[in-house]
């Protein structure tokens, strides 16, 4: 009786993960099934791309143009590109708001394989780059459990199969958020926020966000790196956030 107990039991583990082998894919916007990709071609074509962006830092125009920004051109960056895939709007930000605050970590892998067409057009040019997600200081980090840009360029650098590293860069100032301040305010709250933790490789860096506003915090970022002997620094977000 107990060996034909032990074999039921077996035999109901293994028709269990048979069938769980066998369940279709769905898309995490719309629940549609059979999905090759964790976001469904339909709902994809919702996440909108940012309308003429510059050139340099990315800011979307009302028209298209060439030429960098008035901005950039006033005061060129410390980055050498800042490219975003998609605007930051319905539902991509809620989509970033539930990774960030909901705790929903599947969604860093469903964004980052969205993202990646955009991002292999933008850095197409660059040879063999080293993904460097934007470091949470750790106290913020040891609060929310993760750092979201940490997830995405993992991700991002697994589809697109580059190099990652956590390790080139900390945060070593606890700025309160950006959120509600004005880009002045914004450069001034991030300034000598960050610090270099290790020998910085050769290859082009590509700094990974979620979302970039005014682009303070990763031009910040940059500043640190290209001082520390870093050559090309580039910037790739998930999403690009108008001030307006």
């Amino acid at each position: 009786m107990e060996d034909i107990i032990s074999r039921a039991k077996k035999l109901s583990t293994f028709l269990r993960e048979k069938v769980n082998g066998l369940q279709l894919k769905h898309c995490l916007l719309c629940l549609e099934t059979g999905c090759a990709t964790h976001i469904c071609s339909a709902c994809a074509a919702d996440l909108t791309a940012p309308k003429h962006p510059c050139p340099r830092c990315g800011i979307s125009r009302v028209a298209p143009d060439t030429a960098p920004c008035g901005r950039c051109l006033r005061q060129p960056p410390y980055f050498d590109v800042s490219t975003s895939a998609f605007d930051y709007s319905f539902p991509l930000n809620q989509v970033i708001g539930q990774l960030k605050y909901g705790d929903k970590r599947y969604w860093a892998r469903a964004l980052a394989q969205a993202a990646l067409p955009a991002f292999e057009q933008a850095c197409a040019h660059i040879s063999a780059p080293v993904l460097v997600p934007v470091p949470m200081h750790k106290s913020k980090q040891r609060k929310r459990g993760f750092n979201q840009a940490e997830l995405l360029a993992r991700s991002l650098a697994r589809y697109a199969d580059v190099a990652f590293s956590n390790k080139l860069c900390k945060r070593i100032k606890a700025s309160p958020p950006q959120t509600g301040l004005n880009r002045k305010n914004r450069r001034s709250n991030v300034k000598n926020g960050f610090a270099v933790s290790s020998k910085l490789p050769q290859q082009p860096l590509i700094i990974i966000d979620d979302v970039v506003t005014t682009g303070s915090t990763v031009d910040e970022l940059a500043r640190t790196l290209k001082q520390a002997g870093a050559l090309e620094v580039y910037i790739f977000s998930i999403a690009r956030r108008s001030m307006n």
